[in-house]
């Protein structure tokens, strides 16, 4: 038999003997000091190793920068960068390959602060949060973006537009009454991409400073609303369409017909009790939603006799009221809408009474300063020099019915909305206008001077425009430039512009001589524009001038209906800036005609002379 001896070592021998010597609890608690002991050893080494490093573990993108001085942090996020806005990412899918730029998105990296972001994990101020990321590191990945700021409205609109043309949606189960016919949606399952996921995939690649391209998997989407019993909805939606109802106010009533009461039945999704699927099952009901869509139009149309705004000009430099306002009373949506429900579902009940409010108008002496209308931000000017009687007499009515139209912060202004109708009833005498590739006198011709010159004054006030339409032909009166009027005709083309500048807008028009002048009030907010020379290329002749025979005018006589124009494409650039950053770019690109003179020949011969009678004989 032999005997294994234990040799221990002398500087451990210490703590073998008391490991022997003492009892139970005391072996414990000193072997417990002993691993204590040994996992500061391996702390303090681990602390040793990283000093003045990023722990393990941390990523920016797909790149790790575990080990990594500060300084060696930025000067690869550097390169990172550089790589990233180098050129577009593709992104594929299907045979078809799409892209984004970073470059594009104004992607505008902050490396020192990313760098110093992810040089903080395992250093923050609170130790114990320290000590927990640092413990945790060498077992779990901390993943970063670069800091960076981008436009966010052009990437996720590009990501919109990407998946737009990939995504099947799932279509949800819908009905809707289409004058006295039930035409019913069955729901279906779609494929979309996940744009969220897309994004990440996107900020992550630009991260890493990684061209290599995404490829774009598409994920089942199932619809939200489906339809349980097709006979049963039917059932009940034609059933809510024999509702009998009559709305009544002081001074009048509305007796609703089916086509009425099928505009208020309403298909919405409703959670089943005991569902698991989280899918919503289609009803019909009466619901406040489509109650007061349907009181809003009625009142709007028909019952509603609104406030009257003060009307607002400019005297002597300063906003003043040029005509009183008036309060108004308008239909109470809240509580009719309440009203006409309970009587669309109530069996037995068949008349609801409206309610109306008092409306006050919106603008009142004591607010005219909050309205921002204080200095001119915007300045047009045409000439009319040379125009025939009806027309000067068009533009300066025109100009009237533009004449102090507010504009409200965020609202889209609407010339030919603004004008109203154009007929002798409002002022307008007939005068030519360019109509179906024909110069015909028509109510209102010379509209489009005032068109034209407001369109200059919202490109001198830097003001986005929203719609415009050159004329078909070169017109005489907007030259030079070339390239800058606007057509309009009831009810297309008009020409809208946007008030985008946080305040409100006033137009002052005015006739003077034979110019058109527009201004438009406001306050100045530090925007700037700017139009590059017109571009003019495609310059063609007149064709042949054109002849037509009439027998309006005699033998001999000639008329010159119309002139001849040159055709040309004019292109011109419209830039606004603000403290250095464009805040808009637009480019109005002029297609012009090239256009006859026309003639009209007369073809009328005149009247013989009567007969003569011979004189009575004498007797």
């Amino acid at each position: 038999m032999s005997t294994t001896t234990t040799t221990v070592p002398f500087s451990l021998r210490w703590l073998d003997k008391l490991l022997r010597s003492g009892s139970k609890a005391k072996r414990s608690a000193v072997a417990s000091l002993v691993v204590v002991a040994l996992l500061a050893l391996l702390y303090l080494a681990y602390s040793l190793i990283f000093l003045g490093r990023v722990y393990p573990n941390v990523f920016v993108g797909t790149q790790q920068y575990s080990g990594l001085k500060l300084s060696a942090v930025e000067e690869r996020l550097n390169t990172v960068v550089s790589s990233s806005l180098s050129q577009p990412l593709n992104l594929n899918y299907a045979g078809k390959t799409y892209s984004v730029s970073a470059k594009e998105a104004n992607w505008s990296a902050d490396t020192k602060g990313t760098a110093e972001t992810i040089f903080k994990v395992g250093r923050q101020a609170d130790w114990t949060q320290s000590l927990l990321e640092q413990v945790t590191a060498p077992f779990y990945s901390r993943h970063h973006y670069v800091q960076a700021e981008y436009d966010e409205t052009y990437l996720k609109t590009t990501l919109s537009g990407i998946a737009e043309s990939i995504d099947e949606p799932a279509v949800n189960a819908s009905a809707e009454f289409e004058g006295d016919k039930l035409v019913i949606t069955h729901a279906k399952s779609g494929e979309t991409i996940n744009q969220e996921t897309l994004l990440g995939q996107i900020l992550d690649r630009w991260s890493s400073g990684s061209t290599e391209p995404i490829e774009l998997v598409r994920q089942k989407a199932e619809p939200s609303i489906v339809i349980d019993d097709e006979v049963a909805l039917k059932t009940a939606a034609e059933s809510l369409a024999t509702k009998k109802i009559t709305l009544v106010w002081e001074g009048g009533r509305k007796d609703l017909n089916k086509g009425d009461v099928n505009r208020l039945v309403d298909f919405t999704g409703v959670q089943q009790p005991g569902s698991l699927s989280g899918k919503k099952v289609l009803r019909a009901s009466f619901t406040d939603n489509k109650t007061r869509s349907y009181l809003q139009e009625l009142s709007a149309e028909s019952i509603d006799q609104p406030a009257k705004d003060p009307k607002l000009g400019i005297k002597e430099g300063k906003l003043v009221i040029l005509e009183g306002a008036s309060e108004g009373r308008v239909v109470d949506i809240d509580v009719s809408a309440k009203t006409v429900l309970a009587v669309l579902n109530d069996p037995t009940a068949t008349e609801a009474s409206l309610t109306f409010k008092a409306q006050k108008p919106l603008i009142t002496e004591n607010n005219l300063d909050s309205l921002g209308i204080k200095e001119i931000v915007g300045l047009g000017e045409t000439s009319f020099a040379g125009s025939p009687a009806n027309r000067r007499a068009n533009i300066a009515n025109g100009v009237r019915l533009l004449q102090s139209t507010l504009v409200k912060p965020g609202d889209e202004f609407s010339t030919v909305k603004t004008l109203g109708a154009v007929d002798g009833t409002t002022g307008f005498l007939p005068e030519l206008v360019i109509k179906e590739n024909k110069t015909t006198p028509e109510f209102g011709g010379g509209l489009c001077q005032v068109s034209t010159t407001l369109f200059r004054a919202v490109l001198n006030a830097g003001l986005k425009v929203t719609e415009r339409q050159n004329h078909s032909y070169r017109v005489s009166y907007y030259e030079p430039p070339v390239g800058l009027d606007a057509t309009i005709y009831l009810p297309k083309p008009d020409f809208k512009f946007l008030n985008d500048t946080g305040n409100y807008l006033l137009v002052q028009g005015q006739v003077i001589g034979s110019k058109v002048i527009f201004e438009l009030w406001g306050t100045k907010d530090g925007r700037v524009s700017s139009l590059t020379t017109p571009i003019v290329t495609n310059v063609l002749p007149p064709p042949p001038e054109v002849r037509t025979e009439t027998d309006t005018l005699m033998v001999g006589e000639v008329k010159q209906t119309e002139k001849a124009h040159e055709g040309a494409t004019a292109v011109v650039a419209y830039t606004v800036t603000r403290n250095g950053q464009v805040i808009n770019k637009q480019t109005f690109k002029s297609v012009y005609k090239p256009w006859a003179a026309k003639f009209l020949v007369g073809t009328k011969q005149p009247e013989s002379p009567p007969p003569v009678e011979p004189p009575p004989p004498q007797p």
